[in-house]
Formats: C-alpha cells, sequence, structure tokens
C-alpha cells in the first residue's frame, strides 16, 4: 500500500509542474523539476513492481507477466539523461 500511495503522490505532481513549464516558457528549473518528477514517478513504478512480485512470489502469473520488464528499466535511463540535458538545453 505504501508503495503505491508514493508511486500516486508522485504522479500527483506532474500538473503542478507542467503548468509550471507553460507559465515560464519552458525555463531550465521547471524543465528540471519535470525531468525529476518523470524519474521519481519511474521509481515509485519500479518499487511497487518489486513489492507486488514479492507478495505474489517468482512462480506467480504475475511475475511471469511482468519477469522482462525492459521498458520501466530502459525509462530510468532516458529520464536521467533528459536531466541532464535539461542543464545544456531546457
Amino acid at each position: 500500500m505504501w508503495a503505491n500511495l508514493h508511486l500516486l503522490f508522485r504522479l500527483l505532481l506532474i500538473p503542478f509542474v507542467t503548468s509550471w513549464m507553460g507559465t515560464t516558457e519552458y525555463a531550465r528549473t521547471p524543465v528540471v523539476a519535470y525531468g525529476m518528477i518523470l524519474l521519481m514517478s519511474a521509481i515509485a513504478d519500479f518499487v511497487m513492481t518489486q513489492s507486488l512480485l514479492a507478495g505474489h512470489g517468482s512462480n506467480s502469473s504475475m511475475a511471469q507477466a511482468i519477469s522482462d520488464d525492459r521498458k520501466a528499466r530502459i525509462s530510468l535511463v532516458i529520464y536521467g539523461l533528459a536531466i541532464g540535458a535539461a542543464f545544456i538545453h531546457p
């Protein structure tokens, strides 16, 4: 339950930062904040997935369905690179 609340909290921040980016015409600080929130949301999603897998066991149908979650791992890397790129050119 805590992992789910953590994910929902991170997702709750997206509209605020999106509005902030729009009003500042994509200034560096809001763009970096947006990237950080997306990165933290991806981390929260990864944590929630791992806690679900731990609760259901490695032989469950859920574990078989999401055992190879390359998209989540690639997203973490891309969000990190995008935050770095936002410092150079928002």
